[in-house]
């Protein structure tokens, strides 16, 4: 089988914002879009003036809405801590549950403000248990799990970047053979416990060739998950891994190179349908999955995290 061409990884990516390709260093000249700064700027205006609340004595008396509870606790997380436009070398992801009391969906700006209290105590916790100090907030995602009765019970999942490297979209090289999953390592019997085919396509697609504009950073809202899966559905088998194979089943170079490029366009391009509408994906997470009796079927599952995306100008 010939090499599958790698034009595709940098060509698509260098229409997202204001990206420049990393080979080149150089930012490119197209001016950003109008609109799109525009509403970044109405959307950091909205973040800016609740963040101002819940740090001013302006909170007494006024309420807010348990859905719009969430859409900002997320948003001024990411806003003042995440960094998803930057590359790491591998992740861990964090789910910490909230409640609060409301009336008929509302609560008080005083207790909106302790939630947020809580939420950075439970970041700063979750930040300082992590080994080494090149590591940052990815992103968070504020979700509204239940209600019941006069009780809002929201959860807070936050992916946290470990050990922040280059930004790469690196090729897979001749004999670049790895087993399937659950870090068995590559073909020939090196790297065993360390990584294996799913972890080494899901770093790939976590770190594309390219950089910002060093003109602003990305901070994302309104996030969005979707999950895929080639078992059991007929538009992605043949294109992700995944089938009756045997447990230790391995993937060679060519087949990891293809299986890289269907994950890209599955995820980033729009034709496919699964690209949520205006939203941008920034995080992915593959696991490796056993279905049937005896483990007969074994495929990657993917956990992909879109979002919307709002530029910040960066303040020297």
């Amino acid at each position: 089988m010939n090499k599958i061409s790698r034009l595709w990884i940098i060509i698509p990516l260098l229409t997202l914002f204001v990206y420049s390709c990393k080979k080149e260093q150089e930012p490119m000249t197209n001016p950003v879009d109008q609109s799109l700064t525009e509403k970044s700027q109405q959307i950091i205006q909205r973040i800016e003036a609740f963040d101002n609340k819940l740090k001013g004595n302006f909170k007494s008396g006024e309420n807010i809405s348990v859905d719009s509870l969430v859409w900002y606790t997320e948003a001024l997380e990411n806003y003042n801590n995440a960094r998803p436009d930057l590359a790491y070398e591998n992740f861990v992801v964090n789910k910490t549950t909230y409640n609060v009391t409301h009336d008929n969906g509302n609560l008080s700006l005083t207790d909106a403000a302790e939630v947020y209290a809580n939420m950075q105590t439970d970041l700063a916790n979750e930040m300082a248990d992590l080994e080494g100090s090149d590591n940052y907030l990815k992103l968070t995602d504020v979700a509204l799990d239940s209600v019941q009765g006069n009780t809002a019970f929201l959860s807070a999942s936050r992916v946290l970047g470990l050990r922040l490297v280059a930004d790469i979209y690196e090729p897979f090289d001749e004999d670049d053979d790895w087993y399937w999953g659950y870090d068995q390592g590559r073909c020939d019997g090196t790297m065993a416990d360390v990584s294996d085919a799913s972890n080494e396509i899901q770093r790939r697609m976590n770190n594309p060739w390219v950089v910002p504009d060093e003109s602003y950073r990305f901070i994302l809202n309104t996030l969005e998950i979707i999950e895929v899966d080639p078992i059991g559905n007929p538009e992605f088998q043949g294109r992700l891994f995944g089938g009756a194979y045997d447990f230790y089943h391995c993937i060679n170079d060519e087949m990891m190179t293809y299986y890289l490029e269907q994950s890209h366009l599955i995820l980033n391009d729009p034709s496919e349908g699964k690209q949520p509408n205006n939203k941008h994906l920034y995080h992915l997470q593959i696991d490796d999955a056993l279905y049937g009796g005896g483990n007969s079927l074994i495929s990657h599952h993917y956990i992909a995290t879109y979002g919307e995306v709002t530029l910040v100008p960066i303040i020297d």
